[in-house]
């Protein structure tokens, strides 16, 4: 792991002695899991001082897409869908760690998205084993309703949203 170092600064601040002394690192996603320790030692102190961090490396995905489930798995920002007919659309993950959480909202129309629940599915990469693939796939009973509207699939890594991606709903009749 890359450490930059920086000169400790050492100043009185409302009668307490503040030493501080800061690091920048580059970690890669091999120091995942490593520990990082600080220690303070001093002569008037009985004992050094510590405290660890577990280093918790993430790697964003290579590539999400959004598409018709069985239809070209590249990104799609229209998505066709045939009235009253079960629809099946899949967000894919590529390449990330951990294995990203993926979900599912809907345009509701009256500013409340309608949040769907997918069938999720994480494996391996198959270029790189240390990193996972994840999909999600969701079938849907779209009308006219629907039309114009968006579907989004929410990318995320451990809560925090690392990508949203979104396709706008296209419903033609029988």
């Amino acid at each position: 792991m890359a450490v930059v170092h920086q000169d400790q600064s050492d100043v009185i601040q409302d009668n307490f002695y503040i030493s501080q002394k800061a690091v920048t690192i580059t970690p890669s996603r091999d120091d995942h899991g490593k520990i990082l320790r600080c220690i303070a030692s001093h002569q008037e102190l009985s004992e050094n001082l510590q405290c660890t961090v577990n280093m918790n490396v993430h790697v964003l995905p290579t590539s999400v897409l959004l598409f018709p489930t069985g239809g070209s798995q590249s990104q799609s920002r229209f998505i066709y869908v045939q009235e009253d007919s079960p629809t099946s659309i899949t967000c894919r993950s590529i390449g990330s760690f951990p294995a990203t959480e993926l979900s599912f909202q809907l345009e509701s129309g009256n500013g409340l998205d309608e949040r769907i629940l997918p069938n999720i599915s994480s494996e391996r990469n198959n270029l790189d084993d240390a990193l996972f693939d994840t999909e999600a796939t969701v079938i849907l009973h779209l009308n006219i309703v629907h039309h114009g509207r968006y579907i989004k699939c929410f990318v995320s890594l451990e809560e925090s949203v690392v990508e949203l991606l979104y396709a706008k709903v296209i419903v033609y009749g029988v």
